[in-house]
């Protein structure tokens, strides 16, 4: 039974409108002023409200713009009555975030219908954003279980050898083992995080307020932040001899440095792990139609046209054919980053030539 607020100072009008809602089998509440409506709604947190724009002190624009920065009302679908019928009026409510405007005088079916399409459209949003939770809760439960095994199984197996033949084994091959332990924990390490990342940037999507923040913030110097994720890298995998930048200088991206560290790091990983030491790989930073471009091309083993489509579905490619170390969540990740921050992903691959992947941003 959905829980209707009424907010109006007129008393003979806010009660014709409870009586005409009594017959919906809505549950109603009702405010005489902005102010007791605002506290109403924080405390009670109905499923629409029915405000009057022109009230005294606290009139229906800032009723909402109250509820719209407070992150509980923050989605409650708002109806505005209004005198006012021009369209400079209709225009601010709306921008603003009003979800229907009804004009006095109104007929009891028109405000009935206008309360019943914004609740069957907040109950679509529900259940998009629950699909949206189940989808993202199936991807992550069908491809943990064999990413977590493989590295847990070397580290549990070397820990075994260590302890059953301790006085055996030689200073070299308890060296050897430890490395083999350690390579094993920082995969599995690499995995939770990733695993973690990715879910938050999916539970990003859901919240307007975190996303409108996010938007907001901007990296100066982003060629400095490629070249020490790439130093950092190639550093660790001994193929800086393989590595060619093209970094403008002088470009402000609109994004916050830990997600563009992340976008760097796993484009390059990538390109690293799935191509031939002694190739080329190429990042580049430039100025493209008033959009900053990153492009980072490998000449590696590549992929096919549905591979590229199956970007984001957190698996990898070829497993029965190639070994490789990771979860497919790379370009996921990669992906989920430029969507947040309006930008545009495309990858240009051919299998045994290469990969391409190129990202607009502003």
């Amino acid at each position: 039974m959905a829980k209707i607020l009424v907010i109006e100072d007129e008393a003979e009008l806010r009660e014709g409108i409870l009586v005409i809602l009594s017959f919906e089998n809505f549950t109603l509440l009702e405010a005489s002023n902005g102010a007791d409506g605002i506290e109403i709604a924080k405390r009670e947190l109905p499923d629409l409200i029915v405000c009057d724009i022109m009230m005294p002190e606290v009139d229906g624009y800032q009723v909402l713009l109250r509820l719209r920065t407070h992150a509980p009302t923050a989605t409650i679908p708002i109806i505005f009555l209004t005198a006012l019928n021009t369209h400079t009026d209709t225009r601010y409510g709306m921008e603003l975030g009003a979800e229907d405007y009804l004009t006095k005088p109104f007929r009891s079916h028109e405000l009935v219908n206008a309360i019943r399409v914004q609740l069957r459209k907040q109950a679509l949003i529900s259940d998009l954003a629950m699909q949206q939770l189940n989808d993202l809760r199936e991807q992550v439960l069908y491809s943990m279980p064999h990413e977590f095994r493989t590295p847990l199984v070397g580290i549990m197996g070397y820990a075994e050898l260590l302890a059953m033949e301790a006085n055996s084994i030689t200073p070299e091959e308890i060296s050897s083992f430890a490395n083999t332990i350690f390579g094993s924990a920082t995969r599995l390490q690499h995995l939770l995080e990733n695993y973690i990342f990715y879910t938050q940037l999916r539970l990003l999507h859901m919240d307007p307020d975190r996303l409108t923040g996010l938007r907001r913030n901007t990296v100066q110097h982003p060629q400095e932040i490629i070249r020490a994720q790439i130093q950092q890298l190639f550093e660790r995998t001994d193929r800086f001899q393989d590595i060619e930048c093209v970094l403008m200088d002088h470009a402000v991206l609109h994004m916050a440095q830990p997600y563009l560290e992340k976008l760097i790091a796993e484009l390059v990983d990538n390109a690293v792990k799935f191509s031939e030491k002694e190739t080329p790989i190429k990042v580049s930073l430039q100025l493209a139609n008033s959009h900053y471009a990153i492009d980072v091309q490998d000449c590696g083993r590549g992929m096919s046209p549905d591979q590229i489509a199956r970007i984001g579905a957190l698996q990898q490619f070829d497993r029965k054919t190639y070994e490789q170390q990771g979860s497919g969540m790379g370009l996921a990740i990669v992906k989920q980053i430029v969507e947040l921050h309006q930008g545009e992903i495309r990858i240009t691959s051919a299998p045994n030539q290469g990969t391409t992947v190129s990202i607009r941003l502003d």
